[in-house]
């Protein structure tokens, strides 16, 4: 591929972190969203879900309804230059982010 189509499409950044990163609240919080869209209301955040975890995007201003967990990995994500969070049963643990066990 060459430099100037690379200038010329999208490419996006994923955060892949663990889902121990949320806690029980939160993860129900993160499944009732999946359901708004799959519903065709309008979840706080836009977010896809499935059997191992969820990915939403990592908002620059996100609506005070989101929990601070998820506030914090939005704002990590940036951080590093991601536009994106995918939270995995499988993805690694940051060191310096909150984790529960659930």
């Amino acid at each position: 591929m060459t430099d100037a189509l690379l200038d010329q499409i999208a490419v996006r950044k994923i955060l892949v972190a663990s889902t121990g990163h949320v806690s029980e609240e939160t993860r129900d919080w993160l499944k009732q969203q999946v359901w708004l869209a799959l519903e065709d209301y309008w979840p706080a955040i836009p977010i896809m879900g499935g059997a191992y975890g969820w990915q939403f995007y990592a908002q620059e201003e996100p609506d005070e309804a989101v929990p601070d967990e998820i506030k914090g990995l939005m704002t990590f994500a940036r951080a590093q230059g991601a536009d994106w969070v995918e939270l995995d049963a499988d993805g690694d643990k940051i060191e310096g982010l909150p984790t529960w066990e659930w």
